[in-house]
């Protein structure tokens, strides 16, 4: 007999007995240390596909109702069974999935894991995926990975993002362009409109300061060479 497709999800009915606990989602959130929009949209999500209301709502607060308590400890028992299933087939100790953006994937996060590799007592395996920060951001939301560090914005409410550090932009010719024979910090807006630029592929950090910031003030900017 062919199965159907699950309806459900174990993010789901975690974020429906976190909601149980705390009575709120934003008590929920913090437990599971996703936004609250997050918290919102699963728990919506469960109850579309249950076909059921699992609270009421009185303003802030949700108050679990009688088909909330009948699915609660069915929920939990497949929450314990699942973590059950990760404890016999994942090996012990540390482990760490990061995606990071091409810059700080080549020149930052090496040291960042070896200095964590080390500071461990026990095993740690460490997982690391290098690709633009759209492709970063993609991976923390289809749970590739457990943390991403990017250079550009972190776009949307299912992440959450926190500023851990800062870096510089310039611009770089070569020494025989004519920007080169220019004084230090002052070509003009005219000969940085009028120059042939190679840039990031869209989806980079980079790529996007120089459409968010440079090109306001420049206008459309000639793309000669485009980097992937």
């Amino acid at each position: 007999m062919k199965a159907h497709p699950l309806r459900l999800t174990l993010r789901q009915l975690s974020v429906f007995v976190a909601v149980a606990r705390h009575g709120t989602t934003v008590g929920a959130a913090d437990e599971l240390a996703l936004s609250q929009s997050a918290v919102s949209g699963a728990l919506a999500d469960l109850e579309q596909a249950l076909g059921s209301a699992l609270f009421d709502r009185f303003g802030r607060r949700l108050v679990i109702n009688e088909t909330g308590r009948m699915q609660f400890p069915r929920a939990l028992s497949l929450l314990d069974q699942a973590h059950e299933l990760e404890d016999l087939t994942l090996p012990s100790g540390v482990q760490l999935r990061v995606a990071a953006s091409n810059t700080i994937g080549s020149y930052i996060l090496p040291a960042l894991l070896a200095g964590f590799h080390n500071a461990q007592s026990g095993p740690c395996a460490l997982d690391m995926r290098i690709g633009n920060t759209r492709e970063a951001l993609q991976a923390l939301l289809k749970f590739e990975a457990d943390i991403g560090l990017v250079e550009g914005h972190c776009q949307g409410s299912d992440l959450i993002s926190t500023h851990w550090g800062d870096d510089e932009m310039v611009v770089v010719v070569s020494p025989s362009h004519a920007l080169a024979r220019t004084s230090p910090g002052s070509p003009s807006a005219a000969a940085l409109r009028d120059a042939d630029w190679v840039v990031r592929e869209p989806g980079s950090g980079t790529r996007e300061i120089i459409e968010e910031r440079l090109m306001p003030h420049l206008g459309p900017l000639r793309f000669a060479l485009e980097l992937r």
